[in-house]
């Protein structure tokens, strides 16, 4: 689970992590 600072804390999947650690790499 990823917290966005920019955004609210969210339940994030293993699809949405991989999206998010794509945006964070």
């Amino acid at each position: 689970r990823y917290t966005q600072p920019t955004h609210k804390p969210i339940d994030l999947s293993d699809v949405d992590r991989d999206v998010i650690k794509a945006l964070i790499h």
